[in-house]
């Protein structure tokens, strides 16, 4: 068990954490997110419409007079039925409709932008669950103002359809969805264990999408059979309800008290020193006020006033952007090491990163900037403000191909059922047929006398000679010997050698001498990184084969253009296999931190870039970009989509990883108490069994010889068996005998 789930062993199943638990939440979230899709659609266009002075038929004319006591709903159902396929299809309706939509995204993704940092950092200090638990405060204002709109006469809403930009700017202040996505993220990273966490993601990922398909088909389903817009609001509002009571009774937290103390503890930390700071610069400021006041009178205190004013302001600016912290190149710590061949194994027992429970796998030169995580950021930016396309290609969509609402609502359906089965069914299925587990853990200049070697989960499996039980307390005692020159606190000051192993579940039950336990330590950690090194490399693959899908879908819908709408969607199709990007190089940087309790810090961060991508930049571009060439090349949204994709494609090809060889190396790993233990009883019962054999006489002769060649064809099957993989170590196993 790795260290950061140690803490879960002593708790039931029905209270322990697990990524299980997230299941049907988010398949709750998304579901009710997906439901209301169509219907809000709906009501905002017609709502525009009425605003517009419409008496609900399509004439242009003004009407204030003309249906002002009743509600939105009311006016839909008492209009011709051709009325509100009339106003979808009017300019002027369609202009109206896009501002309110831009912005109700600015005030949501302003918000989440400058709230996202704190939550994130909020979750680190008092766990995921309160997070998880707040977030669905902003989905709960989002429906009561739409239901609100629906039903109050339009005249008493307050703000006209910019009540709807409320619901939105409380939505945001709460998170949005992307804050709510990085929480969920976190609680998968704080429960599953080290390494690639691409398939755990996946799943999460395909759930998310599984809800987003099933919601439009749901709503769209609701509101014609009762025809009712409103009806899928309550829907969606009891789902959110729902999902608050499995938040606060049922869903368990993810980070140990130990974890939220740690964490609580540095940020008091940097609180007193933020004061002690401020304190400095204000004594700091009277000083210079005071000089300034002496030379310039009146006119330098007005200066210095504004000064403070900017130099308060600028801070608070920056204060929503400070999770980005984590994500700048930083000057890291290359120690100045011998030659691998020059390492005694006293020198490798002592290296920091042999007793390391973790390890950075980024690889950077000495005395250089580590600008793998920025280049691996900078990459899902760029792939994340992709999304802001699904409105403009939905609006390219109906231009190109005619489609009704019904038609629209199928094909978003089809682009998110297609990516659940990608996430769900094929990319975990790729993963498992490609991703091999490194097997061997034993590197070049280890100082080993056996093949260590993994097995399908991770373990260390020993491939050795059978030794008899003399030789192999004979290694043992040498290996104690070899050992003996260590330093009398290097237990202390590698928190091994004691009673208790630091990795205690694979040693459980074994005792002996201090070095024997830290030497079994070591090799459990060597296995561990040996595992992260390999799966951070797999997921660095998986996530440039996601984009080279991205890339293959955008450059189908370009080149099959005007070839109806078989092709597009089979582009799109194929645009929803790369959707593995997201989680592959979201397990690629929890691999790339440098202490593994930053998890939260780091999705904090990209949940920022994620609001900034998704909220902001991306639907501004991309919609800009096809008001501006919809009457003369439609499809030039795809290729600056393209352009987007190759560029995140480069970041994240210049991301460096280590490999297995930079790792120190190790002494021999001794055999164990319980290894010398079984040795000799299996010695002591062969005595016995020859002894009793001997005192029973000369009848049971042919008995002892049949019993003598059994046991020699089982020593030769056995040591056939176990034959060491490598020739060498043979040839040295036979120099030694």
């Amino acid at each position: 068990m790795d260290d950061h789930l140690a803490w879960l062993a002593g708790i039931p199943w029905y209270r322990r954490p697990a990524a299980a638990w997230l299941l049907p939440v988010v398949l709750i979230l998304a579901t009710a997110g997906g439901l209301c899709m169509a219907p809000k659609q709906e009501i905002l266009t017609q709502l525009v419409c009425h605003e517009l002075g419409l008496d609900g038929r399509g004439d242009m004319s003004p009407s204030p007079n003309v249906l002002q006591h009743l509600s939105l709903v009311e006016l839909v159902s008492t209009a011709p039925l051709n009325s509100s396929a009339h106003c979808r299809t009017i300019p002027a309706v369609q202009s109206g409709l896009s501002a309110l939509q831009l912005r109700m995204d600015l005030a949501m993704g302003i918000a989440a932008v400058i709230t996202t940092g704190f939550w994130g950092s909020l979750s680190d200090r008092f766990g995921r669950t309160l997070v998880l638990r707040l977030g669905v405060l902003g989905f709960l204002a989002s429906d009561l103002c739409f239901i609100s709109v629906a039903r109050l006469p339009l005249e008493q809403v307050p703000l006209g359809s910019n009540f709807l930009v409320v619901g939105a700017l409380v939505f945001g202040i709460f998170g949005g969805f992307a804050t709510l996505a990085a929480a969920c993220q976190a609680y998968i990273a704080d429960t599953t264990p080290s390494g690639s966490k691409s398939r755990a993601l996946s799943v999460f990922g395909g759930l998310m999408f599984l809800g987003f398909g099933l919601g439009p088909l749901l709503g769209g389903n609701i509101s014609t059979h009762s025809n009712n817009l409103v009806l899928p609001f309550y829907v969606a509002l009891g789902a959110h309800v729902l999902y608050a009571l499995l938040a606060f009774a049922v869903l368990p937290e993810s980070v140990s008290k130990a974890r939220m103390e740690l964490a609580q503890k540095e940020f008091r930390r940097l609180v007193e020193q933020a004061d002690a700071d401020e304190g400095r610069a204000g004594a700091h400021d009277r000083y210079v006020a005071h000089q300034t006041t002496r030379a310039c009178g009146p006119l330098g205190g007005a200066r210095r006033r504004l000064n403070r004013v900017v130099a308060t302001a600028i801070p608070i600016f920056l204060m929503p952007f400070q999770p980005l912290a984590l994500l700048a190149p930083k000057m890291r710590l290359v120690l100045d090491e011998p030659p691998r061949t020059e390492w005694t194994p006293r020198e490798s027992r002592l290296h920091p990163e042999a007793s390391a429970s973790h390890i950075s796998v980024s690889r950077i030169r000495q005395s250089k900037r580590d600008w793998n995580l920025t280049l691996l950021s900078a990459g899902y930016f760029l792939e994340a403000s992709v999304i802001g396309i699904l409105s403009p290609k939905i609006s390219y969509a109906q231009y190109r191909f005619d489609w009704a609402p019904a038609q629209l609502g199928a094909y978003i359906s089809f682009g998110a059922i297609c990516r659940v089965v990608a996430l769900i069914a094929i990319i975990p299925l790729l993963i498992k047929l490609v991703h091999r587990p490194k097997r061997s853990i034993a590197l070049p200049h280890d100082h080993v006398n056996a093949v260590q070697v993994l097995d399908a989960e991770g373990r260390i499996l020993d491939v050795q000679d059978e030794r008899d039980s003399d030789r192999a307390v004979g290694d043992d005692a040498a290996a104690e010997d070899r050992h003996a020159d260590l330093p009398a606190n290097f237990a202390e000051a590698t928190g091994m050698g004691t009673a208790e192993p630091q990795l205690g579940a694979h040693g459980a039950g074994a005792t002996g001498s201090g070095a024997s336990h830290s030497v079994e330590d070591l090799w459990l950690l060597r296995a561990k990184h040996i595992r992260l090194l390999h799966d951070s490399r797999f997921d660095r693959r998986l996530a440039l084969f996601s984009i080279c899908l991205y890339l293959a879908g955008y450059v189908g819908i370009v080149f099959t253009a005007g070839q109806g709408p078989i092709p597009f969607l089979i582009s799109n199709a194929v645009t929803s296999l790369g959707g593995a990007a997201p989680a592959a190089m979201s397990s690629l940087a929890l691999a790339l931190l440098e202490r593994e309790t930053d998890s939260g810090k780091l999705f904090a961060a990209w949940a920022v870039l994620s609001a900034i991508a998704t909220t902001v930049v991306g639907p501004t571009v991309f919609i800009s970009v096809y008001e501006r060439t919809t009457n003369t090349y439609p499809e030039a949204m795809f290729v600056l989509a393209m352009g987007v994709f190759t560029v995140a494609f480069v970041f994240v090809a210049l991301v460096r990883l280590r490999r297995s060889h930079s790792l120190p190396s190790l002494p021999a790993r001794p055999h164990t108490t319980a290894s010398r233990a079984a040795a000799l009883a299996a010695k002591r019962k062969s005595v016995e069994s020859l002894n009793a054999n001997a005192q029973d006489g000369a009848q049971y002769g042919s008995t002892r010889s049949a019993s003598s060649s059994e046991a020699g064809n089982t020593s030769t099957r056995s040591k056939w068996r176990m034959r060491p993989l490598s020739p060498w170590q043979a040839r040295n196993d036979d120099a030694e005998r």
